[in-house]
């Protein structure tokens, strides 16, 4: 049963960037959205910390 819960983690990997790359472009596209603006303009709870000062772009990209 290993081989299950191998095929659930490779699907959720999978399918996660796609799931949330599409609400992305949506939410762009209703300008609720701002790639230029700093992930911790979204999420203040991770100023100074990580990710908090990448763009939503850089994160989007994977360059973070």
């Amino acid at each position: 049963m290993n081989w299950i819960a191998d095929l659930i983690a490779a699907t959720l990997r999978t399918a996660t960037p796609l799931v949330f790359g599409t609400i992305g472009a949506i939410l762009v596209a209703e300008g609720k959205l701002d790639l230029r603006k700093k992930v911790e303009d979204y999420l203040p709870e991770l100023k100074g910390k990580g990710y908090g000062s990448f763009t939503v772009q850089e994160l989007a990209d994977m360059d973070a």
